[in-house]
């Protein structure tokens, strides 16, 4: 059952349990007054149902919004990642791509694979304020490109240069 179909469902339900309260307000006799207040127990607990159900459905709107959040970021990262491959192989032939700045990406991201071991990228990334969590990969040399594709996605591959350079001087 979607979202909408259990939403529906509920918003009909209740329509249908304030019609049923409704109808109880009028004077009763005696046997006709037991006869409502067990339709008042059912409605009750068709409520209580109700309520759960509510409960659940918003658990799953959550839920989906959640996901939707994480699948955002991942397409930005892979979008991100896949315009710095588009533009480094637009570059020349020796390989290489200059940002406008005049920075070589390649050079730069060669640098991070082979100038720097995983904790020291790590603590690169941390002292550019990046979480490590965020950056993908199991190897070196794609952990080096995700945090590259991370600070082109964000405008700071002039900081991650410097920083580079900073640590490994002549090394770009």
């Amino acid at each position: 059952m979607t979202a909408e179909t259990l939403l529906v469902f509920i918003l009909g339900s209740i329509l249908g349990i304030a019609t049923a309260v409704w109808g109880l307000r009028r004077p009763l006799a005696i046997s006709q007054r037991a006869e409502r207040e067990r339709e008042m127990a059912g409605l009750r607990e068709r409520v209580s149902h109700l309520e759960h159900q509510v409960a659940t459905l918003e658990r799953q709107v959550l839920q989906v919004e959640g996901e939707n959040r994480y699948l955002k970021q991942e397409l930005e990262r892979a979008r991100g990642t896949i315009d710095l491959l588009t533009r480094a192989r637009a570059g020349t032939s020796s390989d290489s791509f200059l940002t406008a700045d005049g920075l070589d990406i390649m050079k730069l991201r060669k640098a991070l694979t082979t100038r720097f071991d995983e904790d020291e990228l790590r603590l690169l990334a941390t002292d550019l304020g990046i979480k490590w969590d965020d950056i993908e990969g199991k190897t070196l040399s794609v952990r080096a490109l995700d945090l590259l594709a991370y600070c082109e996605r964000r405008d700071a591959v002039g900081a991650l240069a410097a920083a580079v350079r900073k640590t490994r001087p002549g090394a770009l």
